[in-house]
């Protein structure tokens, strides 16, 4: 049963696992995509009602902790035996090559020849250790939190996540808000050049301490355990119109969708056969109507599918034709809003950073200061000679088979070891 366990421990931990999941789930999307306009949609639909994929997805951020802890124990093996603890455990897994020669140089010696190519060395005994540079553990460890975070995010979001379209209104309860007490105090639409934006929206929501909280664009905001996405923008007008058909007339707010000018949305009077089709003017001024609240509304008039009236009034005024009238006496700002419970977006984000931390770190270790480390260990009149690198092998390289080169009594007894499979990450 034990080896049975280790034997699915060294599956599972494998570094091909993470490849081959992702490779599954390309050829599901290729193949989804012959069946289907939206693959994206439908194999994000399978994700929610079929567990095996889910259970498929899953291994990503099981492989990725079963190789922190491989990584971590190979570390601490590794530093042990630099500090000369620990020799009994001495693991051919761990260095990248190792030799067995006999040997007449004594390793005083070749300590001294190592530190004149400027590695630190430490001399216990019957071993020496050498090692030079910086160690890339910290910049693996970032890694694979990443990949473990990225891959546990898109599960979660996949699996759990549940939306809500909504529309957030000037002067209303802010949806989701306890017994309405938080309202919506306005809706702000300005210039603000910044990184990725030109503009920013700024939604105020006062609750009923006194307090205010302002959901913008860009983080998403939280609210009570669902993310704030403002997506699009439209204004409330009331509207007051009256027909020859309708002479007591109808007044209602209705929620129209208009910005950008030239989008149309329609709003249909109950009761009637009457659409009335709305429009944004162009502003005389050139200024964003939006922002600035100098809104003209241009409107069709429809008596189930012809046109009856048509006009261009600003709000505050009033249009009045052939028995029809029809104004706009106030209006206030609207935003289309999602409200997103995503579980798994905090992950996402974590897994960024942890990604771009791990790129600073190994990039200019990995490229000015590679990590090298060598273990020489006397047995009777032989030694085992073992390295590692982190990059420059070309260089570190040299410099260990020219150690090695010094202890050889004869070259025809040495005996090299490569090790053809290893579990860490180099």
């Amino acid at each position: 049963m034990k080896a049975l366990l280790l034997r699915l421990f060294a599956i599972a931990a494998s570094r091909v696992v993470t490849p081959l999941v992702l490779l599954s789930f390309l050829l599901l999307y290729t193949g989804t995509a012959f069946v289907s306009d939206e693959p994206l949609s439908t194999l994000m639909g399978l994700m929610r009602t079929t567990f095996l994929l889910p259970l498929l997805l899953a291994l990503i951020p099981l492989n990725c902790a079963l190789r922190i802890v491989i990584e971590i124990r190979n570390f601490r093996a590794l530093r042990q035996l630099i500090t000369a603890r620990g020799r009994e455990n001495f693991s051919q897994d761990l260095f990248d090559e190792t030799v067995h020669l006999p040997t007449h140089t004594p390793l005083a010696q070749l300590q001294s020849r190592l530190e004149t190519f400027g590695y630190c060395t430490r001399l216990s005994g019957n071993s020496l250790a050498a090692w030079k540079g910086v160690t890339l553990f910290p910049a693996k460890m970032l890694l694979l939190a990443a990949m473990f975070c990225l891959f546990s995010g898109i599960l979660l979001s996949t699996t759990l996540r549940s939306s809500h379209k909504v529309a957030v209104v000037e002067g209303e309860p802010f949806p989701l808000s306890v017994k309405g007490q938080d309202r919506v105090e306005r809706i702000e639409f300005r210039e603000q050049p910044g990184l990725f934006l030109d503009k920013t929206l700024s939604i105020v929501v006062a609750g009923a301490d006194g307090t205010r909280r302002v959901f913008g664009i860009y983080p998403p905001s939280f609210y009570r355990e669902y993310f704030v996405y403002p997506r699009f923008l439209g204004i409330a007008p009331l509207i007051r119109f009256s027909a020859p058909e309708l002479p007591a007339g109808f007044e209602s707010f209705f929620i129209l969708m208009l910005y950008p000018v030239g989008k149309e949305d329609s709003a249909v009077i109950p009761d009637s056969s009457y659409r009335i089709v709305f429009s944004m003017a162009e502003p005389d001024d050139g200024g964003d109507p939006f922002r600035t609240g100098r809104v003209k509304l241009h409107f069709r008039i429809m008596k189930r599918d012809v046109q009856v009236a048509a006009g261009n009034t600003p709000m505050g005024e009033e249009f009045s034709a052939d028995g029809y009238r029809l104004s706009f006496p106030e209006f206030r700002r609207v935003v289309a809003t999602d409200l997103v419970r995503d579980y798994g977006v905090v992950l996402i984000w974590a897994g960024a950073v942890n990604f771009c931390f791990s790129l600073v770190f190994w990039l200019p270790v990995r490229l000015f200061s590679p990590r090298c480390e060598m273990l020489f260990m006397e047995e009777g009149d032989a030694v085992d000679a073992s390295s590692r690198s982190e990059g420059g092998r070309t260089r570190h390289g040299g410099v260990f088979h020219e150690a090695v080169d010094s202890l050889a009594s004869d070259e025809s007894d040495c005996r090299i070891k490569v090790p053809l499979f290893r579990n860490d990450l180099t």
